[in-house]
């Protein structure tokens, strides 16, 4: 109610406490009023309307199951990625502490983890962000109905999970499967939030990147997937085609694809025990993932860091999953500032030598012999601890080589041992190419293999495309780096327009090539440069360049050479059909 008193010209506004004084001096009381009328509805919409108004809060439930109820399924480093990651939101991207729910071992039950999960629709708010984190273990099947986030298979394990595989149902009721348990939260939390979801768990069991016998080696770490022993039917009585993803506003990284297991390592970059893809993910946002050194690390510029260290270090490669409409190219956590961290993992102890290390399982005594004093080769076996570069396998009338990650390099005949060592040789090699950086970089080049953003591994007589961009108009080298070491120059090609690509615009290289033998682990290398290089020309088309021979020297000199220029890898594996 508004009471004037006229008396001494005061309009007053009681139940708004606001006070206005009128002019007794002739000044139009219709005015005044006017005024005033203004002046209350603006109280009124800081009162009713600001609240709705109220900056975006930043939510994250982080989840890790370091300890099973089954103990034979323990893993190492769940807990401590919860911990680094807490301390990482809030010591370098503002989270507030309050916001954070951390959910560890024993408590990270099922019932808990779905009830925190909905405890979010009613704690944030319209235009929040939340970040969800799990790691431990995971599993899968091949049927459409049992997954995660996305249309393909899997699941997350919590601790009361129950491995009875006399019981599918038991374990299908224990597990947390994306479409029954996940999906309905999230399209509830995605209609008016925004979501950043990250699982260091495996995405599914079909290891076909590793070696068998070498992947029984504890140089990695233990597998986070369980195999719980179940067929597609068990799951399932139906097999429906693979939908679209299903989100709007809800991005997710998980930390492999179908085709391959996630690792639990015993020792991370910071001494403690983390899972792969955490570990890497923790480097890459203190910096390491700000590859064109703006200052703001994008959802793009921190995936792609993922994917190449990821798939180079583990043999795992993480998977982004996304609607168009989730901008990629905005910061991570929608957070336009982040504190830099400089960031040096503990050195290794030092051998007494730096030359690579090969690591010669079987025939130690004959292939050693064969072998340049360039290179350290020592005597082992599969399953120790012992680090190395590369690994030679005897499996029957074939060596095997083996990188650390687990991958295969190549495969070759017994009888060719000095093969074998030439083929060593080039590898080194040709890691000099692989690992040039320009340590000023200022701007991003992007490379997708294949029409699946992510999929690194292709079958024999497939069409390999390619996918390149660039933040910056560039002329592009494109390299391949053959399982047996040889370099072919795919870019510039006579067939292909030598005219820069312009910024910002992708362009999409079809057929230039099909999968074929030797089969292994091969490497994509592109550089994007400001200018056109000289002397470049002479080595188009040049297939199957040596990394021992004058060529390829000349094109490092080349590249070393240039200035301002951009670059990134794919490593990508090849596989000869099922006959």
């Amino acid at each position: 109610m508004a009471v004037i008193a006229c008396g001494e010209n005061a309009f007053l506004l009681r139940q708004l406490n606001v006070l206005i004084w009128c002019d007794n001096r002739g000044q139009s009381f219709v005015w005044s009023y006017i005024m005033n009328v203004y002046k209350v509805f603006l109280v009124l919409f800081f009162i009713v309307f600001l609240p709705q108004l109220a900056v975006a809060e930043h939510y994250a439930l982080l989840v890790g199951v370091k300890e099973y109820d089954d103990s034979s399924l323990n893993l190492q480093g769940p807990e401590n990625d919860v911990n680094s990651l807490k301390e990482l939101l809030t010591g370098n991207y503002g989270f507030p502490k309050k916001n954070i729910e951390s959910i560890l071992s024993r408590n990270a039950y099922k019932a808990n983890i779905i009830a925190h999960l909905r405890k979010l629709q009613k704690t944030t708010q319209s235009g929040d962000y939340i970040f969800l984190y799990f790691s431990g273990h995971g599993t899968s099947a091949y049927d459409p109905e049992f997954k995660t986030l996305d249309t393909t298979t899997g699941a997350i394990v919590p601790f009361d999970f129950r491995l009875d595989r006399a019981s599918p149902q038991t374990m299908m009721d224990s597990l947390i499967i994306g479409k029954r348990d996940i999906f309905p939260v999230l399209k509830e939390l995605e209609h008016d939030r925004r979501v950043f979801v990250v699982f260091d768990a495996c995405f599914s069991g079909n290891a076909v990147r590793s070696l068998g016998a070498i992947e029984a080696s504890n140089t990695l770490g233990k597998s986070k997937y369980i195999n719980t022993g179940l067929t597609t039917e068990a799951h399932s009585s139906s097999s429906k085609p693979a939908a679209s993803y299903p989100y709007k506003n809800v991005l997710y990284i998980s930390a492999s694809d179908k085709t391959e297991t996630a690792r639990d390592l015993s020792t991370g970059s910071d001494g403690l025990a983390h899972g792969a893809l955490t570990d890497t993910m923790i480097i890459g946002l203190k910096g390491a993932a700000d590859t064109n050194n703006d200052g703001v690390i994008t959802y793009e510029e921190l995936y792609n860091y993922l994917r190449r260290n990821v798939s180079k270090d583990y043999g795992q490669t993480p998977q982004l999953l996304r609607n168009k409409a989730f901008d990629i190219h905005v910061p991570v956590f929608d957070n336009t500032k982040f504190k830099e961290e400089a960031y040096s993992a503990p050195q290794a102890v030092k051998e007494d030598s730096d030359l690579p290390k090969v690591k010669i399982v079987h025939d130690y005594d004959v292939l050693s012999r064969l072998f340049p004093d360039d290179l350290n080769v020592v005597n082992g076996t599969a399953s120790d601890h012992e680090k190395y570069d590369l690994m030679i396998v005897r499996d029957g009338m074939r060596y095997l080589l083996a990188l650390p990650n687990g991958d295969l390099l190549c495969s070759m005949d017994v009888k060719r041992k000095q093969d074998i060592v030439n083929t060593v040789k080039r590898y080194f090699k040709g890691r000099e190419i692989l690992r040039l950086k320009d340590p000023n970089q200022k701007f991003n080049v992007w490379l997708n293999v294949g029409d699946v953003e992510g999929r690194t591994v292709f079958f024999e007589d497939e069409s390999i495309d390619f996918t390149v961009k660039s933040e910056s108009d560039a002329h592009l080298l494109l390299l391949n780096i053959n399982p047996d070491g040889f370099v072919t120059v795919l870019l510039p090609d006579k067939s292909v327009p030598t005219a820069p690509i312009k910024r910002d615009v992708p362009i999409e290289l079809r057929d230039l090539g099909k999968v074929g033998a030797p089969f292994g682990t091969e490497y994509i290398k592109v550089f994007a440069f400001k200018n056109a290089v000289k002397g470049l020309p002479k080595l188009i088309n040049k297939t199957l360049m040596d990394p021992l021979g004058s060529d390829f020297a000349e094109l490092l000199q080349i590249i070393k050479k240039e200035q301002g220029w951009a670059e990134t890898s794919i490593e990508m594996v090849t596989k000869e059909k099922q006959r």
